[in-house]
């Protein structure tokens, strides 16, 4: 018998209106959920826009996991060769900087909405620990 107890995937299409519901968010990006025991944990969405990573929405049953998804999207990125990345949740900055985003002044404005956060991947993801 096969039981996956957790994993992070990209959010299937017969999947995306239950990850929305669970985000209280509806993006036109890419989603990853955290699916434990088959239930939606966790999940996270963002966009790629004109070669730069936009993180959207994180959010997690247990705020431990929130920095593993966090992460399983900024390696999506990175892996995708998107080392800009932004964000624009200025009321989760606490957690954004646990991930390395600093905050900066000098956001571009594709998606329309200043963005209060930024990362360069470069590197991020090189044989040390964040």
């Amino acid at each position: 018998m096969n039981h996956q107890m957790f994993k992070i995937t990209i959010v299937k299409k017969e999947d995306a209106q239950n990850v929305a519901d669970y985000l209280e968010y509806k993006s036109k990006g890419i989603t990853l959920a955290c699916y434990e025991e088959g239930e939606i944990t966790g999940a996270v969405c963002f966009d790629i826009i004109q070669g730069n990573g936009y993180v959207q929405k994180v959010k997690t049953n247990d705020p431990n996991m929130k920095i593993v998804v966090g992460k399983a999207a900024l390696n999506f990125l990175e892996l995708h060769n998107i080392y800009n990345v932004y964000v624009n949740d200025e009321n989760d900055m606490e957690y954004f900087k646990t991930l390395g985003f600093k905050d900066t002044g000098n956001y571009p404005q594709e998606l329309g909405g200043s963005y209060v956060a930024y990362l360069n991947l470069e590197g991020y993801f090189d044989a040390h620990v964040h």
